[in-house]
């Protein structure tokens, strides 16, 4: 059973988890994210980020759109995004990246040598399975989705019921991130 840190008014977000039936033990104490390094929130609470010099040491910022599945990674190290946002594709059986940044095509080249089953597309389409891109075309392109904030041994999610899917996913509790992601589709949420 994992532990996880509920940050902010997320009552709400704390049900669903719950009735999805992940194994999680929450922790609600004011300092419990120093022990569990892993938050689910429902707004970026800027002082535990400063508090857990998250700013430093936030690897990747990953964004999931939970009504077209579209998940956008982006990172201070061009090579680490591309990587993950590869080895997340390849997990998901997903067949296409996208590079949405001039600057990460080289790296996302490199990166994909390493998986021929999926496809790169040097320019962004309509219909995108991964987008490898910059924080600020993460956040223009999908300005309400969840995010996720990744860092070497530290993980905040932020967005409501989207958000904790993507929490369980990263606690591999994917049976229960897919009870909540068909109930968000299925406008049961």
């Amino acid at each position: 059973m994992r532990a996880v840190t509920l940050l902010g008014h997320g009552k709400a977000i704390k049900s669903l988890v719950e009735a999805s039936g992940a194994r999680i033990a929450w922790d609600e104490s004011a300092d419990s994210f120093a022990r569990t390094r892993v938050g689910l929130a429902d707004a970026v609470p800027a002082a535990l980020v400063e508090a857990h010099g998250l700013h430093g040491r936030v690897q990747h910022f990953v964004c999931r759109d939970p009504w077209t599945d579209t998940i956008v990674v982006s990172g201070h190290d061009p090579v680490r995004a591309a990587h993950l946002a590869f080895s997340w594709a390849a997990g998901h059986a997903r067949q296409r990246i996208a590079v949405g940044d001039p600057r990460l095509l080289e790296p996302a080249r490199a990166v994909a040598k390493d998986y021929p089953q999926i496809a790169l597309d040097e320019r962004v389409p309509e219909d995108i399975d991964v987008l490898l891109g910059s924080d600020a075309g993460l956040l223009k392109r999908f300005p309400d989705a969840p995010l996720a904030l990744l860092g070497r041994d530290a993980a905040l999610f932020v967005g409501g019921a989207a958000a904790a899917a993507m929490m369980l996913e990263h606690i591999h509790e994917g049976m229960a991130a897919d009870r909540i992601l068909r109930n968000l589709r299925g406008g049961a949420l």
